[in-house]
């Protein structure tokens, strides 16, 4: 079925979501090598983006994580010889390319790492209704069905807020038990999306070419604030039913839903109470870290992603900006 919600990113836009549509970003263990096409070719066109992302963090990423001494003793916990050829490494620092019949790392995160390999999807995505037409020309409908297809495709367009927002999580809730409790890799605890945020979106309002900077909308930001533990919630539940046993990993989910828990509370009491974020709640509180088994964990967290986009439906954060300025600093 599919729902209609307007958000602002960073404008307000009338965008589509099919709620089947949606992948679990923490199944996406590793993206499709040979489906990746490289940040150059996305920066023909998006050279403000481009620009930004050659600048951050994630993208010098391909060049420093391996030699850092904190990825070194990692590996060594683990090991692993080579960084860039792991795939629990490959899957979140880089972004993956097919060499010499094996899946290697090919640049830091980078353009489809968060949006999907656009190899299916790009020649869609470059049409805005024939050869002679710019997408200043395109017509609405035209636009609506050019990104629902791309979606269909595996594209995660950035209008389609939780689906984007939530391939951040796939990464920085770490959901590898090995990777945390053998290897002694940072768990993700305090991981926060809007206060985490300006590097990793700033790329849609970084100044490029002549343009000017834009500053992101404080609805664009309200947004990520209300999203953020929502998203906390239900990865950390997915990332439990996982767990094997006690140890720092299953700690460190337990801190991470009790703290997202704790924002939603805040989130509802601003909001002057809310029946969706209410029904999350309840459904939080159901969890027994004893009791519950894998399979009932990962079905709490799917009730919580499905109400976690009815929450959404609608919104543009427009009116919660106060909520915003509650985040964390940048870290």
């Amino acid at each position: 079925m599919l729902v209609r919600i307007a958000i602002a990113f960073p404008a307000a836009v009338l965008v589509l979501l099919s709620a089947a549509a949606v992948p679990n970003a923490l199944g996406d263990k590793l993206p499709n090598a040979g489906g990746i096409v490289g940040p150059e070719r996305c920066g023909e066109c998006h050279k403000r983006e481009f620009a930004a992302w050659k600048d951050s963090g994630h993208a010098r990423g391909y060049h420093t994580m391996h030699r850092s001494p904190a990825a070194k003793a990692i590996a060594a916990n683990l090991g692993m010889t080579r960084i860039k050829s792991a795939p629990s490494c490959i899957r979140c620092h880089y972004t993956p390319v097919e060499r010499l019949g094996a899946v290697r790392a090919g640049q830091g995160v980078s353009c489809e790492s968060c949006h999907g390999p656009a190899a299916d999807w790009l020649a869609v995505h470059d049409d805005f209704g024939g050869s002679d037409v710019n997408e200043d020309d395109e017509k609405p409908e035209h636009r609506v069905r050019r990104i629902e297809r791309c979606r269909e495709l595996g594209m995660r367009h950035p209008e389609v807020f939780y689906e984007l927002a939530s391939r951040c999580y796939g990464c920085h809730a770490v959901d590898d038990e090995e990777l945390v409790d053998i290897g002694g890799h940072p768990s993700g605890v305090g991981f926060e999306l809007l206060s985490w945020n300006p590097e990793a979106g700033r790329h849609a309002f970084s100044a490029a070419d002549g343009m000017p900077e834009v500053e992101p909308s404080s609805e664009t930001s309200a947004l990520l604030y209300l999203l953020g533990p929502l998203l906390d919630l239900e990865h950390g539940l997915t990332a439990a039913a996982r767990a094997k046993g006690d140890g720092v990993y299953l700690d460190s989910i337990k801190t991470r839903v009790g703290a997202a828990v704790e924002r939603i509370e805040e989130i509802s009491r601003a909001l002057g109470g809310d029946p969706t974020l209410d029904e999350i709640l309840v459904l939080a509180g159901s969890v027994s870290w004893e009791a519950n088994t894998e399979t009932e964990l990962a079905a709490v967290a799917a009730r919580i992603r499905d109400r976690t986009q009815r929450f959404l439906e609608g919104r543009t954060g427009t009116g919660f900006a106060d909520l915003a300025a509650r985040a964390p600093a940048a870290k």
